[in-house]
């Protein structure tokens, strides 16, 4: 990058470097500077939207991974990325979308590593959901519990 500081190919291997290492400010800015010098780097895109989903940013995240999906239909990473950053989100359409992107990403190539991951973040998306709903339950049991009127009365 000293010597060529405009390279596309070095700024997203050191984008991905920095990932790889938990450096996603780094991360970010260097992808960040390979989609801008050309937007139609598909990896560049799909990469960058891994960061910023991994820095907690699932709108902009959803908004390059869906661009990466544009610019490479048939790539798994891309098609797991989006499907795992949809599926982290408050909203239930885009987690049902997520999911059902997670599972086209196993269906590419089923004993890849990719679909092992999509496996583990099905289950584990599996596993939050059911969380959540026991929370609510136990809220919801909570709440009736308070608000039944309790006496003490001997016999």
């Amino acid at each position: 990058l000293e010597l060529t500081p405009d390279h596309v190919d070095a700024l997203v291997a050191y984008g991905v470097a920095h990932f790889r290492s938990d450096k996603l400010s780094e991360a970010i800015e260097h992808l960040t500077k390979a989609v801008q010098l050309d937007p139609s780097h598909g990896h560049a895109v799909r990469n960058l939207g891994g960061a910023l989903a991994a820095a907690g940013d699932f709108e902009a995240a959803e908004q390059h991974l869906r661009q990466a999906l544009l610019l490479m239909p048939d790539d798994q990473a891309a098609v797991f990325n989006l499907g795992q950053c949809l599926s982290r989100m408050d909203d239930k359409a885009k987690q049902s979308e997520g999911d059902a992107l997670l599972l086209s990403a196993i269906a590419v190539d089923p004993n890849s590593e990719i679909a092992e991951m999509a496996r583990r973040a099905r289950n584990a998306m599996g596993r939050a959901a059911s969380a959540r709903k026991h929370a609510v339950c136990s809220a919801w049991t909570r709440e009736c519990i308070a608000s039944v009127p309790w006496r003490s009365s001997r016999i």
